[in-house]
């Protein structure tokens, strides 16, 4: 679908019917280590896992059909997107409306 196009019904983030469309199931949060040995010193400094917190590119669009063709692409340019902290809330730093 083009973007600014409407689809003919409703899309899957309006649509009440599709709730776990590409999703993982439930799970207990977790760290990833590489040994029993890591794991009992309860270090998650030592984890395999990689942190979301930090600056982001974001772009607020006022509605899903205005994002920009192939945003999520890895060689879109976002040279003119703004930063935002993660986490944080977007509204909070200057986007929409905030609270």
């Amino acid at each position: 679908m083009a973007s600014g196009q409407h689809p003919t019904g409703p899309p899957d983030w309006n649509n009440l019917n599709v709730l776990h469309k590409n999703t993982l199931p439930v799970r207990a949060y977790f760290h990833n280590l590489a040994s029993e040995e890591d794991a009992l010193t309860h270090d998650a400094a030592s984890s395999r896992t990689h942190s979301l917190s930090g600056a982001w590119k974001f772009q607020h669009a006022y509605s899903p059909f205005e994002v920009p063709e192939k945003f999520s692409s890895s060689s879109f340019d976002t040279a003119q997107w703004s930063d935002v902290t993660v986490p944080g809330m977007w509204q909070l730093q200057g986007f929409g409306k905030g609270p």
